[in-house]
């Protein structure tokens, strides 16, 4: 879901339209076969007490699920740009507003897959000298800031649409998407062990 998300974010310099369209029915297809497999987790939402952790998962999740739902509707509403057999008449206004969803469940996503990460982060912090770990962060998460401010998606987020937000080539803005995706990893990872450390737990997230 991530490949296609960071395919689809990028879509006006590399793919037509119909194939946009494609990918993104299995995009939609593959989000509702994550949450059937993961139907455990909403019988529990309501129960038991919730703590740090637990808010920031389910609002996170909450807010993706939101997001990709208006996403959803929004391609809905001008899929008669791909079909020909598209039973609503395009208005361009949903177009502007797809491209804003989209671009929110993009950063949502990146959150989302951060707090996954972390602990990934956690084990390879471990096994690597800190004087080569933090450098490294520090400049991937410079270069995620840097490709924020470059790309696309920092527009689309905010309905901001010039010529310069568009200016950059489909392989310059696929590198952008995958720097943003590493910057807000690195951000998460150290934000969790600050919290996990002032806190005195093993892990926010165990």
């Amino acid at each position: 879901m991530t490949a296609i998300l960071v395919f689809l974010a990028n879509r006006k310099n590399g793919t037509g339209v119909m194939l946009h369209a494609v990918l993104g029915v299995a995009l939609f297809a593959l989000f509702a076969l994550h949450h059937f497999l993961n139907a455990a987790y909403f019988k529990s939402i309501f129960k038991g007490k919730y703590g740090a952790r637990r808010i920031v998962l389910a609002a996170t999740n909450a807010t993706l699920f939101a997001a990709m739902l208006l996403m959803a509707a929004s391609s809905v509403m001008i899929s008669g740009l791909a079909f020909n057999a598209a039973f609503l008449p395009v208005n361009f206004a949903w177009r502007n507003i797809h491209a804003s969803c989209s671009s929110w469940v993009f950063m949502i996503a990146a959150f989302h897959f951060s707090l996954h990460a972390h602990f990934t982060l956690a084990h390879l912090e471990q096994k690597i000298p800190s004087a080569i770990f933090v450098p490294v962060s520090v400049l991937i998460f410079g270069a995620g800031i840097f490709a924020f401010s470059q790309s696309k998606i920092f527009s689309n987020l905010f309905l901001l649409y010039t010529d310069a937000s568009l200016a950059h080539s489909f392989a310059m803005q696929i590198t952008f998407s995958i720097l943003m995706i590493f910057s807000v990893c690195m951000a998460t990872h150290f934000a969790l062990k600050f919290f996990e450390r002032k806190k005195g737990k093993k892990s926010f997230l165990s």
